[in-house]
């Protein structure tokens, strides 16, 4: 009885292998895209869908990241005939970060995706096509706004504020007339712009105070004390 099934043990064990030799081809196949367990940075251009694809970039901080409204409503307008160049390294922190807050708020503006050109960077900043050599990036991400085939400014490593308020801010150093004349001192002063409410509803902006100038050392008329004050 032993003898008669040893054929069938053996030819059950090579199936077994072979079934394993295919799953691991297989897994390879599937994992050109990775070297001792890390991802291959994307390189040249890049699309959206390959961004959307890339693990962990879009987990609970992007979920959670709420764009400012009062200057988003305003960013389909402002950005007519721009274009916003993210030079990216899909290996990078900061990328990581920011080029999804960045995808984030072009969608709640609704802006053209044909708007948007992504380009993948190696360590070194370059590109195999050369695609990224134009811009002489020294950090990524970098975000370059162009109108017109021409550079209007750009947005490196981090904003300065928020993006949106940084994209406007931009545009409104180069082409103040686009910009609606509500922002015009809201992207000077941050105060003067509303806040979103955690139910997504605009808060109204506050006029900032203006500070009571100090007295005069050498003024006739003494400060007022707070013993001086009539009682309430």
């Amino acid at each position: 009885m032993t003898e008669t099934t040893k054929p069938f043990e053996v030819e059950t064990m090579r199936y077994i292998l072979t079934v394993l030799f295919t799953l691991i081809l297989g897994y390879n196949a599937a994992s050109q895209g990775f070297h001792d367990g890390v991802a291959e940075p994307l390189l040249g251009p890049i699309t959206i869908n390959q961004v959307l694809e890339l693990d962990g970039w879009f987990g609970e901080e992007f979920m959670t990241y709420a764009p400012e409204r009062f200057y988003t409503k305003h960013l389909n307008d402002v950005l007519q005939g721009v274009t916003v160049v993210t030079i990216m390294g899909t290996w990078c922190e900061d990328c990581k970060k920011y080029v999804p807050q960045m995808l984030k708020i072009l969608q709640q503006a609704n802006i053209d995706p044909a708007q948007l050109k992504m380009i993948g960077v190696d360590r070194d900043k370059d590109s195999p096509g050369g695609e990224a050599a134009k811009y002489h990036v020294e950090k990524v991400p970098t975000f370059v706004l162009e109108y017109e085939g021409q550079e209007i400014g750009r947005i490196v490593e981090e904003p300065i504020g928020k993006l949106e308020k940084d994209i406007i801010g931009i545009v409104k150093k180069k082409y103040p007339n686009k910009i609606p004349r509500e922002l015009e001192n809201a992207v000077l002063d941050d105060r003067m712009a509303p806040k979103t409410a955690p139910d997504g509803t605009l808060m109204e902006p506050v006029e900032p105070k203006a500070d009571e100038p100090a007295p005069e050392e050498n003024s006739d008329t003494p400060p007022k004390d707070a013993a001086d004050e009539p009682a309430k």
